[in-house]
């Protein structure tokens, strides 16, 4: 599906969930691993919040990606013309209907 939509000339984002991915990096070098035991800990709205925070912290980079502000926690350089290039004024999500274990 992501490939479909790039195809089309749609910028798209993927997110690797903490504990949902195989492995995750942060920009502080800090590396979290598939941990099945956290999330069968978690209620569904946990996961779920998870989910909603990662979400919103994305789209707060895209924002700032599109104002001119360079969001890389490193400061590297992005593409130029990137930020005009993303339409924040429309969007769209998807993923699985329920929290997968």
């Amino acid at each position: 599906m992501v490939e479909e939509l790039a195809s089309h000339r749609y910028i798209v984002v993927t997110i690797d969930h903490t504990f949902d991915a195989g492995e995750v990096e942060f920009p502080d070098g800090r590396v979290e691993v598939r941990n099945v035991a956290a999330v069968y800990s978690m209620t569904d709205a946990d996961v779920v919040a998870v989910r909603a925070n990662d979400a919103h912290f994305v789209l707060d980079r895209l924002t700032a990606l599109a104002a001119g502000t360079n969001s890389d926690a490193e400061q590297r350089p992005v593409p130029r013309g990137l930020g005009a290039a993303l339409d924040l004024t429309s969007g769209g999500m998807f993923g699985p209907r329920t929290p997968h274990r």
